[in-house]
């Protein structure tokens, strides 16, 4: 009974260890391919944007933002960036996700985002008049109006994400 009993787990053991060892080289190879899948991602081109020169009016419940394409490529369909705000009003918490609504003009008051015009490398402004789309070239700058659906409460945070469906993302916070 005690050789049938060391042959058993001697079999055993070499069974592990050939498990174990299988294992282990699929986990490495696992690794490596998502590390090189990574690498792969990171080189893809990707829209650059920035936000800069923000205002808030709180008695019009509207946030002006210019953001500029700072990337070397050009950037469609600026109508399908998602841009959604978040803040307290009423100490409830609101998360606002704004459709783009076209050109702004003095009586836009539906809630969602608008293009005020379109400021060309030269930083001369061309009014946007929402007849075609127009692709957004890099150095140039859209200058956007938000119009919240309800006033944010004074001296709380309001945080502003926008994103390009190129994977270009920024955001700004202020207290409002």
């Amino acid at each position: 009974m005690g050789l049938s009993t060391v042959m058993a787990s001697t079999i055993i053991f070499y069974m592990l260890i050939t498990m174990i060892g299988f294992l282990a080289g699929i986990t490495v190879m696992m690794l490596s391919s998502t590390v090189k899948a990574q690498l792969i991602v990171d080189e893809l081109p990707h829209d650059s944007i920035d936000l800069e020169n923000f205002t808030y009016n709180d008695t019009l419940a509207q946030i002006e933002i210019n953001v500029t394409n700072t990337g070397s490529n050009l950037i469609y369909r600026y109508e399908d960036f998602d841009i959604i705000v978040e803040y307290i009003n009423n100490t409830s918490s609101i998360i606002f996700y704004a459709s783009f609504l076209g050109a702004y003009t003095s009586t836009s008051t539906t809630p969602g985002w608008y293009i005020r015009a379109i400021y060309d490398a030269s930083g001369f402004p061309q009014v946007y008049n929402n007849t075609s789309p127009t692709p957004w070239k890099p150095n140039t700058t859209l200058d956007i109006v938000i119009i919240l659906p309800s006033t944010p409460d004074p001296a709380t945070k309001v945080t502003v994400t926008i994103a390009t469906p190129g994977g270009g993302k920024e955001y700004l916070e202020f207290t409002g």
